[in-house]
């Protein structure tokens, strides 16, 4: 079995790993530093910003050559409020599949050309000359973006939204009666499928958004018994921390990125870690581990104890279902033999 006996209480050999390396880190925490400045990014502070740079710059000179229209400005906008900016980017996911900026009914269009079915005169739809998007503050996302951008920015980003559309030669369908209904002008726009989301790429540009700097998880691994980033197919993972969802650490990161100078984001990341490793270790020693828990990624099997897993068995009503999903993610033999070792002495008690 892998439990340990201390002063009457049980723990599991996880847990006593993870309290151990906690131990250790926040006596040594130079330990911390080394695998922030060495193993938690993928490439220098640096690098970052020059590989980003490159990108925006070939950006800017696409859309150009699409529209006319030199975007320099509104980028170096949006990197002077890092917190505004991440506001606005996730407003704009929010409403990714419609997007924010959109046509309600006929009255909002002008048609350039329309197209027939081959061999009558039957019309099938129209390619437009103009677009006129409903920017009034009556509708809440409107008002959202204003709140965060400025109504300057907002018009500007909604004129590129247009341009980039007619430049593309928007198509819209027309019903059996040759009328354009609003689902269709609707459908015509669909940001997730024909047409690019402007506004969303400047920001996820600017932010170094779908970059593996701004989507980290911190875990701690019990069998290699030290940090890692990724989850790695194996179940003695344990998260720690998961950076992507902090506005906090994307700040810091982007900040460092952008001076230069990575020392406060370091700082703040060592910090974090050790909190993280303290609080993980406390709640795991406070709370009731399942297999329930298990089951559903929250925490690896080597975590429980016997007892708790027993208790499992007793209180959680387990499916067999439900043992063939923890089985898949558990990639240690010993674990998953303990944990059906156990299921049989239930079973006998019974």
């Amino acid at each position: 079995m892998v439990t340990k006996e201390i002063a009457d209480v049980k723990f599991s050999t996880g847990f006593l790993s993870l309290k151990n390396y906690t131990k250790k880190m926040i006596e040594n925490p130079e330990e911390v530093r080394s695998y922030i400045e060495n193993g938690l990014f993928d490439k220098s502070i640096e690098k970052y910003l020059t590989e980003n740079e490159i990108k925006i710059k070939f950006w800017i000179e696409d859309f150009k050559k699409l529209t006319g229209i030199d975007t320099t400005s509104i980028f170096d906008r949006f990197k002077l409020n890092f917190d505004k900016s991440i506001e606005a980017i996730n407003l704009f996911e929010d409403y990714s599949h419609y997007g924010l900026f959109k046509a309600y009914d006929e009255s909002s269009i002008v048609v350039d050309q329309y197209i027939y079915e081959p061999g009558n005169e039957h019309q099938v739809g129209v390619y437009l000359k103009d677009i006129k998007f409903d920017l009034s503050t009556e509708i809440f996302s409107n008002r959202r973006l204003i709140d965060i951008v400025g109504r300057t920015m907002f018009l500007e980003l909604a004129e590129l939204q247009k341009q980039y559309l007619l430049k593309t030669k928007i198509f819209v369908n027309l019903n059996k009666e040759g009328v354009i209904e609003k689902y269709l002008l609707r459908n015509a726009v669909l940001y997730n499928s024909d047409h690019r989301n402007i506004a969303l790429e400047i920001l996820d540009l600017v932010l170094l958004w779908s970059s593996d700097g701004m989507n980290k998880s911190l875990y701690y691994s019990i069998n290699n018994n030290k940090l890692e980033t990724e989850l790695s197919g194996t179940e003695d993972l344990i998260l720690l921390t998961n950076l992507s969802k902090s506005d906090k650490y994307k700040v810091e990161f982007l900040k460092a990125v952008y001076s230069k100078n990575e020392k406060e984001l370091f700082d703040y990341l060592e910090s974090r870690i050790l909190t993280s490793l303290k609080i993980r270790t406390k709640n795991i020693l406070n709370n009731k581990l399942t297999l329930k828990k298990v089951k559903s990624g929250d925490i690896p099997l080597s975590l429980l104890t016997d007892n708790q897993i027993l208790d499992s068995f007793r209180f959680d009503y387990l499916k067999v279902s439900e043992l063939g999903e923890i089985s898949s993610l558990t990639c240690d033999d010993k674990q998953f033999n303990r944990m059906m070792e156990l299921l049989e002495r239930f079973i006998e008690d019974l």
